[in-house]
């Protein structure tokens, strides 16, 4: 899935994490991302996620093409693209007099939210012990491609701070959006290498 970014709120330094696989988040766009509202959060098992919070959306079945349908049903929509889990970020930035000619970019802050959201296959242990251990090792797969695009996040976002610093106050609104232009390009290259992770092995059934 691909991240989502958005462009920060002017004077809000809060973020929320949004965003398949996924995409980054700056104002998210009407009609851009639509998720499946969180039902659950757990902790990581099948990847680390560091510093994520994990959300997940309950699916139900007993058979591989159950599980399938019901992840193209609930899976979340990202950019456009629907896949079965998405790792999002949102960066905002603020510093004092933004948007004036006598800004303190010095006392620049800038902030990240990552999200990561998984199916949670409800009744497995009903199933069979093939078809969980397909999921299991589905699952993982599936982890591991959120965990590069959470990655690439952990590569571009410490360079936006430096990014402003090295701007003026009139400048320094499209340096930070520059990098983000960045990660964005290296989360669709990344997406298209591997296939949204198809490449990775995430593919069900």
């Amino acid at each position: 899935m691909r991240k989502i970014a958005s462009r920060p709120p002017i004077l809000l330094l809060m973020l929320l994490l949004a965003a398949a696989a996924c995409n980054l988040l700056t104002r998210p766009d009407p009609g851009g991302t639509h998720l499946p509202p969180p039902v659950s959060t757990a902790p990581a098992t099948t990847a680390r996620f560091e510093g994520a919070t994990i959300t997940t959306y309950p699916i139900s079945g007993q058979t591989a093409a159950e599980l399938r349908a019901q992840m193209d049903l609930y899976g979340p929509t990202v950019d456009g693209y629907k896949g079965d889990a998405a790792a999002t970020w949102y960066i905002s930035w603020n510093w004092p007099g933004y948007g004036t000619e006598t800004c303190d970019l010095s006392q620049a802050s800038t902030s990240l939210a990552t999200t990561v959201i998984l199916p949670e296959w409800k009744g497995a242990t009903e199933a069979s012990a093939k078809l969980r251990q397909q999921w299991s090792t589905y699952l993982d797969h599936l982890a591991a491609h959120e965990q590069g695009h959470l990655d690439l996040v952990a590569k571009y976002y410490p360079q936006v701070r430096p990014a402003i610093l090295g701007a003026t106050c009139a400048s320094a609104e499209a340096a930070a959006q520059t990098i983000l232009e960045q990660l964005r390009a290296a989360d669709r290259t990344y997406d298209t290498e591997t296939m949204h992770g198809a490449a990775q092995g995430a593919v069900f059934p």
